[in-house]
């Protein structure tokens, strides 16, 4: 009996395995699989993240990853319900590291298979508490900075704080989610786009202004920084910006009486010279004021 088929498609099984083995291994994150909620394998990522060693989870609960029961339970559900409709799920959730230490991950899961048959999903876990700290601290300083603050990746805002969003009339969960560009004039926007990129470039150290559309349909004047920035684990720009709407009107309106003021003396000469009446005050013989006789 020929076996060649048999004997190839052995190899390139277990190919396969070694090739899926080598990229749990060489994920840094903790990658766990679950069957009925019990674990059923586990990367060595997951001694990175929790401080557990693989075949210390094997068969357990993954209720040692949470901070109690009732986080348990509630992670359980957001999973299990979204998953039972969608292939993948992703959620910031607090976690307990095994020496009782707080965390934040990124849990990423995914159903194996086109339904929840035992429970059998895939979940990683991101720690990504340094990072919530920083975004904290961040956000912070943000919301009492005078000026307006801002943070937009893929185009949208993400974060606005308080002075950013009243600049344009909104509130500050209006704009998270929207079209960081639909504020600018539609008029300077390719002017923006430049700008930003040089300086985001290191081409351009000066701020920048323009104009954008509040809510109610008005123009204001902002002029902005911007730089790019690390925001939840990928790159995005951080703008600071003021409004300088009474800046630009107050200079308008002085460069309007300047221009005035220099057309004076032209209007005086082009109607004769002398800006004074020809029947000018002088002393009277009374030594009053008063008109020269005729």
């Amino acid at each position: 009996m020929d076996i060649t088929e048999q004997i190839n498609a052995r190899n390139k099984l277990a190919e396969l395995e070694a090739l899926e083995a080598s990229i749990l291994v060489a994920i840094p994150h903790a990658v766990i699989g679950l069957k009925n909620r019990r674990i059923i394998f586990a990367n060595y990522g997951v001694q990175t993240v929790f401080g557990w060693k693989a075949e210390e989870l094997i068969g357990q609960r993954t209720r040692r990853f949470y901070r109690s029961e009732g986080d348990f339970k509630e992670i359980a559900e957001k999973l299990y319900t979204t998953l039972a409709y969608e292939q993948t799920v992703s959620l910031e959730f607090p976690c307990r590291h095994k020496d009782g230490k707080d965390i934040v991950c990124m849990i990423n899961a995914s159903r194996i298979g086109e339904t929840l048959t035992d429970k059998q999903i895939v979940i990683t876990y991101e720690d990504i508490t340094d990072r919530k700290q920083a975004e904290d601290v961040y956000k912070t300083l943000a919301k009492s900075s005078q000026a307006g603050v801002y943070v937009f990746q893929n185009g949208a805002f993400q974060f606005v704080n308080h002075h950013a969003a009243a600049y344009a009339g909104y509130g500050e969960e209006e704009l998270v989610g929207m079209d960081s560009m639909s504020l600018v004039h539609p008029e300077d926007r390719a002017t923006v786009r430049k700008n930003a990129q040089n300086m985001l470039s290191g081409k351009r150290k000066a701020p920048h202004k323009f104009r954008i559309i509040t809510k109610n349909g008005d123009t204001r004047w902002i002029m902005e920084t911007v730089t790019m920035i690390p925001f939840r684990g990928e790159f995005a720009v951080l703008g600071n910006s003021m409004d300088i709407t009474e800046q630009i009107s107050s200079r308008e309106k002085l460069e309007d009486l300047e221009a005035l003021e220099a057309s004076m003396p032209l209007s005086v000469c082009r109607t004769g010279g002398s800006s004074l009446p020809t029947t000018a005050f002088r002393p009277s013989s009374a030594g009053r004021p008063g008109t020269s006789s005729a």
